[in-house]
Order: structure tokens, then C-alpha cells, then sequence
């Protein structure tokens, strides 16, 4: 053996280097993970470089397939080559059977690297007195030493190597595996960034009856008028007045005249209430050209309110639909609608008081009294508030969601003197307007109130002219005190009347009992807020700050995996998920479904929804699992080559995750006529036509198309027509007749059961077959145009309608 220094010594830099090619014999290859080399001599400060690089013609290429650095504290050195400094790579680096080389590179000519040369004495005997000098007569391996210039010229030396010791992975047969969690879905990512304003309160809403109607003060009980109550802290503002209809033709406007409805004189016409609490009215109807001419209100009912609308069924014909009515004027006020309610409830027994702003103060009627109380059992109970938060994958009431960053609803001020992070002295502001009262009482040291300045909740108990004071606690709800200069921003930390902290907080669906309309979908939730404080103003508020925890949806998963696989090794992935809910559906969320096998290289479909779920999720709803975790990805490896093994490579791998945007909001097309709108359409799938004009008028409608209809899944027809009399396009989709709505002649039987579902009844699809379906309207008013509008549903998001081969008809 001898020394040879690792670079030529011509120059310093880093990209000279010292080469030892070598052959992997193995079939098909094998996994280096590491190599031994043996140094004379090192540097006190700088490293070197060792690169396993590919060879080509026999010279080393820049392809480099693995690399590690040794630091000079990691390095022996010895004076007979027998003290080895270990370089151990990160991650075994893979060769297949061929020629090699390794690369050692250091920025500096103070290393000496050991290396024998044939003819040499072998150094060992050499430094021995007692033993016979050994002479090189061979080269240890096939392998060549190569110096370079630059690394831009190798040149090789036959009659020398490198010293080294190379070691391999060894694979013990059999199988094992390897286990793999989701990341955890905190609050703060931005993919939890709701858009701007994304929370909406509601105002707490009650309807008064009085003892009797209201016959004077008729222009002090105005709708907008505040009103009190004699010995009680309630107040609200009148939305509504409610009574009798107005007598003759001013208690019924004409919204929508209708179509098809026969013409004539109706009396005794029963209306029937579509909004509001209305009831008990008739009338006298015309019709005049297919259309409702005038109303004239003979009884008048009673509870009916300005807005209300109500529609009525007229004679024996049943083509006549679309009437709508709304209530233009109401007589004899026997009770009041209340919004934005505040202090107490009112009771019984107290009188009622209209607020007079000449007085500043309310006046008392000492005949109107309450004889009931009805606070709405909705949204408007001055509890609730709605959150858009799109694609937040919380379908089921057992979802528990983190809100924070929201922030007031008053303008903010600024501080006027710097305020230390350790300080509890008072707060100097540009003005304390609004901030006196907290959660609807006078700021005292037993009704503290909140403030946010910068990012930091503090605590204050009184406020004197442009300064808050008593100030009581800092970082409240684990904000972080902080030093503020001077025109830091300062806020009540409030929302219609309600502390911040109960929105800023972890929220329960299961809290939300009310009977709300669309209490989850797809794109928004309603949640409660805890204590006896009531929003006193409907309002859209937030700022552009919030931040929600959400779950990951899915119903199919395609894995983008880094994978090497040999001829003797094998893969096998699997997954375990967590169940999620369909949007409208009734699977359940956060149970086990153990583990399934899954492909790496093509999509896996699920029969139904699952989840990535949240961390405040995964806490309170999986604890048994391990780690908490909802989504595990399992690889078990297995060779029969000791070789080799299969590879995964973590750092690089991840999924992606999809979900199908459907429901099935509509329980019964006879009744609810959200679907016959465009905007206010509840629907997330659907599919609309352009305006398809016509040369010549038309009177029928026949849509044709083949349709993939899982059981789960379900698809209904609109039409709208542009009307030869008429010069717009209606605003209103019609339904198909459908058909549980024709009989044995496909004669409609009653325009109100259009449920927009097809002329026959087809079975649900068996595998991946489409079957053909056909809708039609027969017997339409003459029209020039029309647009169609494709309804498609389910009730399992994993499971999906799919249709093709669309096309549409109109008859003369």
C-alpha cells in the first residue's frame, strides 16, 4: 500500500477528485450501504465527499446515484492503513449489475488517502521488523484509480486502487411491512382560509299577540319601529304586522298571473298559504286568457303579514299552474313579527311601549298587552349563526369544528400611547365610543370586557374618556402579550352583541337542534353558541382572517408512490380509512373500515364517502386508533432475493384524494320549488342547456338521453319556455310531468304532481350500463325557444349518476 492525496495537487478546488472503479456482480444488482476508506493524513476543517457515479466507456459520467459527507472529527487516520473512516449513506443506494465508480471530492490537498500499487512493498510488512516484505504482484480488484483536472478529464491508473471496503444490504426473506399516517390537519393551514365575511348571525326573532288589535298609535307601530316593554329590559324591532287581509282588491297582489288556467269567474276560491302564518282567506278570482285578471279578497283570515304569499287551485282544470299572490295589505293589527330583540324576553303582564326618538324613551300603551310569545324555533333565535366554508367534508352531526381569526363588527380605533408587553396600566385610545357596554351591559369589574389589540385579547373593567381601564388580564385564550407602539389597532372583541370567544372556539353540531333549512350542505354549516346572550343584528361579519378545521373528503384515492420492484420482490398496499357521510346521506361518520388492498398505479374507488379527518376530529372521535390517525397506508415488502428488496420512497410519495361535489337536497319536487329557479337551485350537479331558438313554434318537449343511475342516485327534468306571446324567457323551470303524474293515455293527471322524473319508470342501473329514458311535455303553449335543465342526485357521493348521448326535441 501506499498514500496518494485526493486531489492532484495542482489546484484546490472542489471539482478535482480521486476515483476507484468497481463491478456489482449480483443479479439484479444490489444496495450499497456504505464504504470504508483509509486516510494517512486529513484537514482540521473541511469535509469530504464521497459520489457513487455511473460509468460510461469506461470513464466516470456526472451521473451521480448516491452521496454522503464525512466531517474531519468523523475520519481516522493511521500510519499503516488500518483504521477505517466509515461513509455511511442516508438511504442504501441501489446498483444494478455493472461498472461503477467511486468519487471522494474535497475542497483542500490536505487529505492522503491509502491505495495499493502493484510492485510496492505492502506498507504493513514494511513497518515490521519480524516479517518479510510483501510485495504487490496484483491489482485486489478489477477496478481502476482515476485522478481528474477539473472533473473535466479522467485519467486512469492501471497499476493502482484505492483501499475500500464496500458492505451491502443482506434482505432476510418473508415478509414486512411498514405503516404510514396522514399529516395532521391543524386550524392554521391555508387551506383552512375561509373567504372574507364567511359567518352570518342571526338576529333572535319572536311574533306578539296582543290582547287586542291595534286601533290607535297605528303610526307609532310601524314596521321598523322599536318596541319595549313597561318593567323589562326587552326590546326589539317590528318586521311585520299581522291580521286580517284588507277586504276587496287590495289585500292580494298579483305576482305571478300563471298559465293555463281556464277562463272565468272562480268565487269562494280557497287560498293557500306558501309563506308566512297565514290562514283562512278566499276570494274571488278572474281569469282572462289563460292568466289570473284580478283578485278581489272576500274573507279575510287572519295572521297575515305585508310579503306573505299565497296561491289557490281553480276549477276542474288541471293544466292552470304557476299562480302566486303576495299580501299587499293587512287590516286590523292583532300582532307584530319582532327582530333584533335584546335584554329579556317579554313576559305577559307587562305593556307594551312604542319608542319615541323626540323623548328618547319608550311610551307606554296601557292596553296592548302580550297574550303570547312565540320566539322562533329556526335559525332566529338569536343563538345560531352560519359559517360558508366550502368543501369542509363535515356531513354528519357528530362533527366537532375549531373556528378562530374571526374579529368585531365595530370600527376599530387605535391606540394613542405604546402599551408594554408586562403592563396593566390603562389604555390610552383614539376614541372608547362603543366600548362602555359589553354583551349588552355596562362594562363593570363583574362584566369585564374584551378587547383585541394586534393579535392579543386583553381584559378591561372600565372605560373613561377615550381610555379603557381596570385592565385585568392579558393574553386571554392563550394570545401572547406583546409590546404595542402607538397606533396599534384596537377592537371590542364582539359580534352583534355576543363575545368573540363563543365563536373563536370549538363548536359541536350536535348542539344545533333547531329546525333549520339546510342546517348542513356541501359549502356551509350552522352552529350554536353557548349561554343565555343573544345576536342582536343580523349580520354578515368575520374579516378576512378566519380560519376553520375541516375534514378531507374522498370516495377514491390515486397513490403517486415512487416504487422499484425487482422480478423476486414483491409490494402488496393496503389502506385503512375512516368513514365520512354523504352530504345526504345516512352512512356514518368515524368508524373503522379496517384495512383494504389498494392499487399503486390506478385509481381505487370506494363503495362509500371516507375522510381524512381533522385533528379536533381525530381527538375527540378516534382515540382507539393508532396515533389517532384516520387514514393509515400500509406497504408490505417481500423478496426472495437477499439482494434486493422492493423500494418505497417516502419523501417523495403522497395521493390525491377525490370527492364527488353531489346530493340530493329535494325530498318531494311536488312541493318544494327551489329546483324550478336557477339561482336559489339547491342542486350541485347539474347540467343546463344554452337557449335553443327555433325556426318554428313549437307546443311539445321530449328529452332523450342514457343514464347510469346507481340505486342511490336519481335524475329529474326541467324545461323553460320563451313563449310565442310572450317576449321573455319564463323565469320559472317547469318539471317534467313524470310518471306517477300520467295515465294510461300519458295524459297529465295534475300539473301540481310534476316531479320531473322520466315518462316510464326504469329500473337502477345493473353494473356499468346505461339505460335509455325519455321525458316529455306535451300540449305546451306555443314557443319559439326553450332551455333544459338536468337534475342529477344521490345520496351516496360514492355512487354517481352519469349520462350520455343527451338530445332534445320539440314538436309542433
Amino acid at each position: 500500500m501506499r498514500r496518494e492525496t485526493s486531489s492532484t495537487g495542482k489546484t484546490n478546488s472542489r471539482k478535482d477528485a480521486l476515483g476507484q472503479s468497481f463491478f456489482v456482480y449480483d443479479t439484479p444488482g444490489c444496495f450499497i450501504t456504505s464504504v470504508d476508506f483509509y486516510f494517512l493524513t486529513k484537514s482540521k476543517k473541511l469535509p469530504v465527499e464521497l459520489q457513487i457515479r455511473t460509468m460510461e466507456n469506461g470513464v466516470p459520467t456526472d451521473i451521480v446515484l448516491g452521496s454522503t459527507t464525512l466531517e474531519p472529527n468523523n475520519i481516522e487516520i493511521s500510519i499503516d492503513g488500518t483504521l477505517p473512516s466509515t461513509f455511511t449513506f442516508d438511504s442504501p443506494v441501489y446498483l444494478q449489475q455493472g461498472e461503477y465508480v467511486y468519487i471522494l471530492i474535497a475542497d483542500t490537498d490536505e487529505y492522503n488517502i491509502w491505495i495499493s500499487r502493484v510492485g510496492d512493498v505492502e506498507v504493513s510488512t514494511a513497518m515490521s521488523a519480524d516479517t518479510a516484505n510483501i510485495i504487490i504482484d496484483k491489482q485486489p480488484t478489477l477496478g481502476t484509480l482515476f485522478k481528474s483536472q477539473n472533473a473535466s478529464t479522467y485519467t486512469p491508473t492501471q497499476t493502482d486502487d484505492i483501499k475500500f471496503t464496500a458492505r451491502k444490504a443482506q434482505f432476510s426473506p418473508g415478509p414486512a411491512s411498514f405503516r404510514m399516517y396522514n399529516a395532521q390537519l391543524n386550524t392554521f393551514a391555508d387551506r383552512n382560509q375561509l373567504i372574507p365575511n364567511p359567518i352570518e348571525v342571526f338576529s333572535r326573532k319572536a311574533n306578539i299577540g296582543l290582547t287586542s288589535a291595534i286601533t290607535d298609535y297605528t303610526d307609532k307601530y310601524i314596521i321598523g319601529g322599536k318596541v319595549l316593554q313597561n318593567n323589562t329590559t326587552a326590546s326589539g324591532f317590528i318586521e311585520s304586522l299581522n291580521g286580517a287581509l284588507s277586504g276587496d282588491h287590495q289585500g292580494l297582489n298579483i305576482t305571478n298571473a300563471g298559465i293555463g288556467y281556464s277562463n272565468g269567474t272562480f268565487e269562494s276560491v280557497n287560498f293557500t298559504t306558501l309563506t308566512g302564518d297565514g290562514f283562512g282567506a278566499t276570494g274571488i278570482v278572474t281569469v282572462s286568457g289563460g292568466t289570473i285578471d284580478s283578485i278581489a279578497v272576500v274573507g279575510t283570515g287572519t295572521a297575515y303579514s305585508v310579503g306573505d304569499t299565497v296561491s289557490a287551485t281553480l276549477g276542474d282544470n288541471t293544466l292552470g299552474r304557476d299562480l302566486l299572490l303576495t299580501v299587499g295589505l293587512v287590516t286590523s293589527v292583532n300582532s307584530f313579527s319582532l327582530t333584533n330583540i335584546s335584554g329579556e324576553d317579554f313576559d305577559l303582564t307587562n305593556p307594551i311601549q312604542y319608542f319615541d326618538s323626540s323623548l328618547g324613551y319608550g311610551v307606554t300603551t296601557s292596553h296592548l298587552i302580550p297574550k303570547s310569545y312565540n320566539v322562533n324555533t329556526d335559525q332566529n333565535d338569536g343563538l345560531h349563526f352560519r359559517v360558508l366554508h366550502n368543501n369542509h367534508g363535515m356531513h354528519q352531526s357528530n362533527n366537532t369544528v375549531e373556528i378562530n381569526g374571526a374579529t368585531g363588527d365595530k370600527v376599530s380605533t387605535k391606540i394613542t400611547v405604546g402599551f408594554a408587553a408586562s403592563s396593566f396600566e390603562n389604555i390610552s385610545v383614539g376614541s372608547s365610543i362603543n366600548f362602555n357596554f359589553f354583551e349588552g351591559s355596562q362594562v363593570t369589574t363583574t362584566n369585564p370586557g374584551l378587547a383585541l389589540i394586534g393579535e392579543e385579547i386583553i381584559s378591561y373593567t372600565g372605560v373613561g374618556e377615550n381610555t379603557l381601564t381596570g385592565i385585568n388580564t392579558r393574553g386571554v385564550d392563550f394570545s401572547i402579550p406583546r409590546t404595542y407602539d402607538a397606533d396599534t389597532p384596537i377592537s371590542k372583541y364582539e359580534i352583534a352583541g355576543v363575545s368573540l370567544r363563543k365563536i373563536n372556539t370549538t363548536h359541536n353540531f350536535a348542539n344545533v337542534t333547531n329546525n333549520i333549512s339546510d342546517k348542513i350542505t356541501l359549502d356551509q354549516y350552522f352552529l350554536k353558541i353557548t349561554g343565555n346572550k343573544y345576536f342582536t343584528e343580523d349580520e354578515i361579519v368575520g374579516g378576512s382572517e378566519v380560519k376553520a378545521s375541516q375534514n378531507i373528503m374522498f370516495e377514491s384515492i390515486t397513490p403517486n408512490v415512487q416504487t422499484t420492484n425487482f422480478e423476486e420482490t414483491f409490494i402488496e398496499t393496503k389502506v385503512r380509512t375512516t368513514s365520512a357521510s354523504s352530504i345526504n346521506g345516512n352512512e356514518p361518520s368515524f368508524v373503522d373500515k379496517g384495512f383494504e388492498l389498494i392499487s399503486l398505479n390506478n385509481d381505487t374507488l370506494f363503495e362509500t364517502p371516507r375522510m381524512i379527518a381533522s385533528k379536533v376530529n381525530e381527538d375527540s372521535k378516534l382515540a382507539e386508533l393508532p396515533g389517532a390517525k384516520s387514514f393509515t397506508l400500509e406497504f408490505t415488502l417481500e423478496t426472495d432475493n437477499g439482494n434486493v428488496s422492493p423500494v418505497v420512497d417516502v419523501f417523495n410519495s403522497n395521493l390525491t384524494a377525490t370527492t364527488r361535489r353531489i346530493n340530493a337536497p329535494i325530498s318531494d319536487y311536488r312541493t318544494d320549488s327551489r329546483p324550478n329557479l336557477l339561482e336559489e337551485d339547491p342542486h350541485n350537479f347539474n347540467y343546463l342547456t344554452k337557449l335553443i331558438n327555433l325556426e318554428s313554434p313549437a307546443t311539445s318537449l321530449k328529452v332523450i338521453m342514457g343514464i347510469f343511475k346507481p340505486p342511490s342516485a336519481d335524475v329529474r327534468v326541467l324545461y323553460r319556455l320563451k313563449r310565442v306571446d310572450g317576449s321573455q324567457t319564463n323565469k320559472i323551470f317547469s318539471l317534467m310531468p313524470g310518471f306517477n303524474n300520467l295515465d294510461v293515455n300519458d295524459n297529465i293527471i295534475d300539473p301540481k304532481n310534476n316531479d320531473g322524473s322520466s315518462d316510464t319508470e326504469k329500473p337502477s342501473s345493473i353494473g356499468t350500463n346505461f339505460i335509455d329514458h325519455t321525458f316529455t311535455a306535451d300540449n305546451l303553449p306555443q314557443f319559439s325557444a326553450f332551455q333544459i335543465k338536468v337534475e342529477l342526485t344521490s345520496t351516496n357521493q360514492a355512487t354517481v349518476p352519469l349520462i350520455k348521448d343527451f338530445r332534445t326535441i320539440a314538436l309542433a
